[in-house]
């Protein structure tokens, strides 16, 4: 009787795969404990700065990792949580556009840290909710979101398209800033399709807010 046989792998590629699979098992670990944060932040002042000490920490975060955080400053009580969202979101990219530049060089090497959709409005979101209490915060939000629509027109990349929450957290922004009613008519307007209930509310908030007429 005859056997096939198989290849085993050496020694090295065995290291090699261990390896990998131990750094994917620590990004996963550290990223389930900063969406556990996340989930506190809301309640805990500290758990954002927790969570940002946790990707300072490892070795490899990747896209999820970088977004638990932004999360975790989105909703934290603290004021200074929306710069420091903006803060980490420039460092995401910089990140992001390194690694590009390496696999360039070796297409062997993997792009793990890619800012996205959801990235983007979560940083819109922090500033949204500090609308009002934080100068200017509306059209920082805004930036944001104009940013994203450049980065889709550039790309096509359905990664960076934004959708109805993008709009409707800007459009949120300036219904709290002192009722900024024309900025956010004009959100809706762009939205076409997009804009659901939410949208069509904020707007009439910023209405009401605002003291002009409908």
């Amino acid at each position: 009787t005859s056997f096939m046989s198989t290849a085993s792998p050496t020694s090295n590629q065995t290291t090699e795969i261990l390896s990998i699979n131990t750094i994917q098992e620590d990004t996963y670990q550290t990223n389930v404990q900063i969406s556990n944060l996340a989930t506190l932040a809301p309640q805990n002042s500290s758990a954002a700065e927790a969570a940002l000490q946790l990707l300072q920490k490892l070795p490899h975060p990747d896209t999820v990792t970088y977004n638990g955080v932004l999360k975790a400053f989105a909703k934290s009580p603290s004021l200074k949580g929306a710069q420091k969202a903006q803060d980490l979101l420039e460092k995401m990219e910089r990140e992001h556009y390194q690694q590009k530049a390496v696999k360039e060089q070796n297409d062997d090497f993997p792009v793990s840290i890619t800012p996205n959709v959801r990235t983007y409005s979560t940083v819109m979101d922090a500033w949204s909710r500090r609308s009002g209490k934080v100068p200017n915060a509306a059209e920082h939000a805004n930036e944001i979101l104009e940013k994203l629509e450049s980065l889709y027109e550039e790309t096509g990349d359905s990664n960076f398209q934004p959708n109805t929450i993008s709009y409707n957290t800007v459009i949120a922004a300036y219904a709290k800033d002192g009722g900024q009613a024309n900025e956010a008519l004009a959100l809706l307007k762009k939205m076409g399709p997009l804009a659901d209930v939410i949208s069509y509310n904020a707007v009439l908030l910023a209405f009401a807010r605002s003291g002009l007429p409908d």
